[in-house]
This record gives structure tokens, C-alpha cells and sequence, in this order.
């Protein structure tokens, strides 16, 4: 091979590898869980120490204090869900008798949904090198062929439905490198949520990872 196609060739392999590289800044070591919530308001995780989080209401959950943002899509300083809001709507959900009553359930019964098919999770005001967990919670009973899928492809929770009652969280672990950042969740049907939490976790005790929950 001579010297143009030496240098033809590894201008090629530079700018492919440039194409697939991860975006500076984006999050490393992350971990995708999707977990059944339970009728208990436990199914709340506690990690470490919280950030932030918000609900449609004011709802304390297991000792977290979600902060009402109201009828719109979350949108704050601190978080933006589904950054594009045309199309949203809400609307009430019922959960079951058993489901612990007070900010539990009430934030289980107000969820938010929109038609788009994939929506990104913004976090922002974070530290780059620290380690944190989001929980994503969403319930409605009558969404129960309906999905929510991580980045990964992996990790999918159901609204509603047989093994899915109370509808299910996505969890995800990750190391912050930069001060925001952003996952794009994908749905089948109707996109939506109830809550969102980040937590931040001491660099010496990782968050307990739960088995991924696979329903067919």
C-alpha cells in the first residue's frame, strides 16, 4: 500500500471511530435494572442521599419527598423530562386496594403520558466523577401492553398488568462526566411516568442492584 492510501486509510478508520465514540461527557459505568413496584411504598429506593426528585404533587414516599411540578412534564432547574412536551397530557390511574395508602399512592395515581415513542431524561447540576442512581417510576393499570425500555435495550418495565400491578421502575446507576446528563428512554405506545428521583451514592457503597426483570 502506498502513502496516500496509507494515509486514505487511516483518515477513514479516524472519522469511524470518531462516528461510534461515546459523546464527550456522557455518563460511564452505567447500570440499567427494571423492577416490579410492589404495593409497598419500599419499592422507593433510599441510596445514599437524595439529589432530587419530582412527582406531579407533593407526595412523601418511603421517606422521600417528591416535589410537585404540576399538570406540565417535569421541567426545572434541576431536571428536564421528555424535553419536548406537545402531545402531553395527563390523566388519573387507580392502584390496587393493597398499595399503601398516602404519598405512595397518590403518586402512583397521577401519572403523566405523552405519544411520542422515545423521550430523554435530562439531569442537571450534577458533579463530574461522582456516582448516582435514578429511579423512573411509572403505573397505570389499564397500559398494560404498554412498555418503557432503557438505553440498553435491555432493561423493560410494564405500566400495569400480570406481575406488573403497581407498575415498575427503571433504575439506572451511573459516574457523572459533566454537570448534565441526558438518557433517551423508548416506549411502545404511550410514553409515561409518575415520578423521578436522583440519588447521590457514597464512592464506596454502590447501590444494591437488583436482578432485570424480564416479562413477556
Amino acid at each position: 500500500m502506498n502513502r496516500i492510501a496509507r494515509k486514505t486509510a487511516a483518515l477513514a478508520f479516524a472519522a469511524a471511530a470518531a462516528l461510534f465514540a461515546a459523546p464527550a461527557g456522557a455518563a460511564t459505568d452505567v447500570t440499567w435494572t427494571a423492577t416490579p413496584l410492589t404495593a409497598s411504598s419500599t419499592s422507593i429506593r433510599t441510596d445514599g442521599t437524595l439529589k432530587y426528585a419530582y412527582a406531579r404533587g407533593n407526595y412523601t414516599a418511603n421517606g422521600v419527598a417528591f416535589t410537585g411540578v404540576g399538570d406540565k412534564i417535569v421541567n426545572t432547574a434541576d431536571c428536564v423530562v421528555w424535553e419536548a412536551s406537545g402531545g402531553a397530557g395527563t390523566s388519573g390511574a387507580t392502584a390496587p386496594d393493597d398499595t399503601d395508602a398516602g404519598g405512595y399512592k397518590d403518586l402512583l395515581e397521577h401519572p403523566w403520558w405523552a405519544s411520542a415513542k422515545g423521550r430523554k431524561v435530562q439531569l442537571k447540576n450534577l458533579e463530574a466523577g461522582k456516582t448516582y442512581l435514578l429511579q423512573i417510576v411509572a403505573f397505570r393499570q389499564d397500559y398494560t401492553t404498554q412498555t418503557a425500555t432503557a438505553p440498553d435495550g435491555v432493561a423493560i418495565i410494564h405500566y400495569g398488568g400480570t406481575d406488573w400491578e403497581y407498575g415498575g421502575s427503571l433504575i439506572c446507576q451511573f459516574t457523572a462526566e459533566a454537570t448534565t446528563e441526558e438518557f433517551t428512554i423508548s416506549y411502545s405506545g404511550q410514553a409515561l411516568i409518575n415520578a423521578i428521583q436522583v440519588r447521590e451514592l457514597p464512592p464506596d457503597e454502590p447501590a444494591e442492584k437488583p436482578a432485570v426483570i424480564t416479562v413477556k
